[in-house]
């Protein structure tokens, strides 16, 4: 796959996918291998390739929560669009993995300093927030004991 094939950027007006594309790099990650560490700085936006990844929570005295899992043609790593630029979520490879990465802080510049860049990431973006919104929903109704409340008050 090239990174003009990803879902992601599919369908980009040329000049947007050619500056996206000049911030980009492909990297490979083994199964067990952290790919994201929540609170750490978003300083990369990642387009799996292929593989299968876990996007996971964790509260304190709980066990991890597997909030979903993501594969080829997902995007990955919407934090570095969101102040504070943090990671919300560990994101853990299951399985090899191949990503397209994207230095996050120069793609956020870019974004400023081109707002028809800017307008098509933060539309693409939008639309994965809301499923990302949408599957720890999903999560939540199919396993409540994953929920990080105590209950109604």
């Amino acid at each position: 796959m090239t990174i003009a094939d990803h879902p992601f950027l599919k369908g980009l007006p040329p000049p947007v996918l050619e500056a996206v594309s000049a911030l980009a790099r492909e990297e490979r990650f083994a199964g067990g291998k952290l790919l994201i560490r929540a609170g750490a700085p978003a300083d990369r936006f990642l387009l799996v390739q292929s593989g299968l990844v876990a996007l996971v929570a964790y509260d304190r005295g709980r066990k991890p929560v597997v909030l979903q899992h993501l594969s080829g043609g997902d995007p990955l790593g919407w934090s570095w669009r969101v102040p504070p630029h943090e990671y919300r979520f560990d994101v853990i490879a299951i399985d090899a993995t191949e990503v397209f990465v994207l230095d996050g802080t120069r793609l956020r510049e870019l974004c400023l300093r081109r707002p028809d860049v800017g307008v098509e990431m933060l539309r693409r973006l939008m639309t994965v927030m809301a499923s990302r919104l949408d599957a720890a929903r999903r999560k939540l109704i199919t396993d409540p004991t994953s929920a990080t409340s105590g209950g109604p008050e």
